[in-house]
């Protein structure tokens, strides 16, 4: 990272090659549309106008890009976070905490990539493209979706356990799920706690 052939480099082993990989399972293919990988000189040959309106493109963010606009973006971001993370490594030499950029939605440089990012990879599987407007949305919205998802599954699992702490097993819900060969597996919390019952209550086993 931070070399004039770093964003060439990335862009053919991930949109290049990884799908000329990916593309010759031909199992894979049988029942749906196959990837098409691309070129990094090829599509950038072709975005001489998108190069032009750069600045343009980058004020829009209502807009979504085509395939050129978003290797142009790509090569941008890709410089401008190169020249960001060899500042800070510059200004901490002398620190041992290593130099790290991580995403923020907020950060035009960060959505910027994965905003280009996510669309070439949705151009090589037909897939919809999205401006980066509604790339920041689903962005904000994965982190709470999370949080509240994982609030709601550890408030189950503590109501399970004051069933399974007062003995209670039948009325105690046991979760699993069917893995492909039908195979159920059993929630690990309700086995961890119902072990650590019996240990603390041997005479009721």
């Amino acid at each position: 990272m931070g070399t004039a052939s770093f964003p060439q480099l990335l862009f053919d082993k991930v949109y290049k090659d990884d799908i000329t990989r990916l593309r010759s399972m031909e199992e894979m293919w049988q029942s749906r549309r196959p990837p098409e990988p691309l070129d990094y000189e090829i599509v950038l040959a072709g975005a001489t106008d998108a190069e032009s309106r750069k600045e343009a493109i980058l004020k829009d963010g209502q807009k979504v890009w085509d395939l050129s606009e978003n290797v142009v973006v790509f090569r941008d971001s890709l410089e401008r976070l190169s020249k960001r993370l060899g500042n800070m490594k510059a200004s901490a030499n002398e620190s041992s905490v290593e130099a790290v950029i991580t995403f923020d939605k907020d950060d035009d440089d960060t959505l910027d990539f994965v905003t280009a990012s996510a669309n070439l990879r949705s151009a090589i599987f037909g897939i919809e493209s999205k401006s980066r407007f509604d790339i920041k949305q689903m962005a904000g919205n994965i982190i709470p979706a999370i949080a509240t998802t994982n609030a709601i599954v550890a408030g189950l699992c503590v109501l399970q356990s004051f069933k399974i702490l007062k003995g209670d097993y039948s009325g105690t819900k046991e979760v699993g799920y069917i893995a492909a060969k039908k195979h159920v597996l059993s929630c690990l919390t309700f086995c961890v706690l119902r072990s650590f019952y019996h240990h603390l209550h041997p005479k009721d086993c």
